[in-house]
Order: C-alpha cells, then structure tokens, then sequence
C-alpha cells in the first residue's frame, strides 16, 4: 500500500534471527524489512490496522521475537503472534486459544521474555502472564503489591527475573512454576533493567532510591 512515510512516527527499530528488521511506529502500525543478501535488494511489507496485512491496532507498544522465532507484536488493541508460512518467507497470523486470547485482551502487557519452552509477559498490574508454546496454554502469576513488571530477563538454570517498579525483583523458577524469591531493598526498588552475566550474577539499573 502507499504509505505518507513524512506523517509516520518511527518509535524503535528490532531486527531478528531470520535477517528481518522491523520499524515499530506510533501512529502507522509496523514496516517489516525483507532483505534479499544475494542481489543487495529488499522488500517492505507493512502491517496496520485494517490493512492488508492486519494488526489489532496501530500504535506499536513493542515487537519481539521468540525462541522459536515468531514475532509477537503488542498493539494498542492488542497482542498478536505471527509465525513463518513454510512455504514462503510470508508471515501468518497464530491462533491462540479462546482462554489465552481473552487473558491476553484483558492485559495491559509492559515486557516480554522467552525461554525455550515458555513466552512471558509482564503487566502494568503486577502480574505475569506464563504462554506455554506446546499446549497453547496460559497461566496468569500474581506478585504481591500489584507492582508492573517493567522487565524480564532468564538464565541457563531455568530461573527468571521480574524487575518491577516499586517492588524490587521477584524470581520465577521454571521448573516449579511458581515464584521462589523476591529480592527488596531500597536501593533496587524501581527496576530499570536487569543483566544476567556469564557467571548468572545479576547487574540491575534502578532509579536512585
């Protein structure tokens, strides 16, 4: 379609595993960039609300890609999960399940992480959001204080890390699928960010208590 690239407000820029580079907008949906390494050319797909290549709606809260290399896209009307066609370099929309899609409708989503087997999503509500990838199922946790999950990030161990605003870092262990601690200081109240190193140490920005 034709596009007034003068009116559109680019946010972010993600590239992908795959090659793809995707220009998150504010006001126009998202550009998804196809490059062809053979012949030094690209093509451009765009997905909006309403388009040809449909979104939930057109402002870009964020676009990741998981381990299994879908891209999930998060919408001010929505999240939506695309997966590779196998017979074409083509995107296709994934059904989700009933239960996952109104959990999903009814989530106000701050961050996302993937781990092998799971999708994670934290809330603006404080609460984590578990999308197994097999079954298509969804499990909603709930931290205490209702505080959103500005961050996630995992380790080799199954272990991973909620960083919030307003009440520290909260530790959700895979394996028991439950959270197993919950880290609180002053000093790392409001999260930023959160990097696990080599040795599974964690080094967390925070805002100054």
């Amino acid at each position: 379609d034709d596009l007034a690239y003068e009116s559109i407000v680019f946010s972010s820029i993600v590239s992908t595993t795959t090659g793809d580079v995707w220009l998150s907008t504010r006001n126009s949906g998202a550009l998804r960039v196809i490059s062809n390494p053979e012949n030094m050319s690209f093509e451009t797909e765009h997905y909006s609300f309403g388009g040809t290549l449909p979104l939930t709606g057109n402002i870009i809260r964020f676009i990741n890609e998981d381990s299994q290399k879908n891209i999930w896209i998060n919408t001010d009307g929505g999240m939506i999960c695309l997966v590779r066609d196998k017979a074409t370099p083509k995107l296709i929309r994934k059904e989700i399940n009933l239960d996952a899609k109104i959990i999903f409708d009814n989530s106000s989503i701050s961050s996302f992480y993937s781990s092998k087997d799971n999708v994670y999503f934290g809330t603006n509500t404080g609460a984590l959001l578990v999308f197994n990838q097999t079954s298509g199922s969804i499990k909603e946790v709930k931290l205490q204080n209702e505080s959103s999950i500005k961050v996630i990030v995992g380790n080799e161990k199954g272990l991973v890390y909620l960083g919030t605003s307003g009440n520290g870092i909260f530790e959700y262990n895979e394996s028991l699928s439950k959270i197993t601690n919950h880290y609180f200081h002053s000093t790392v109240e409001n999260v930023l960010k959160i990097f696990v190193d080599s040795r599974n140490l964690l080094w967390v920005e925070t805002t100054l208590p």
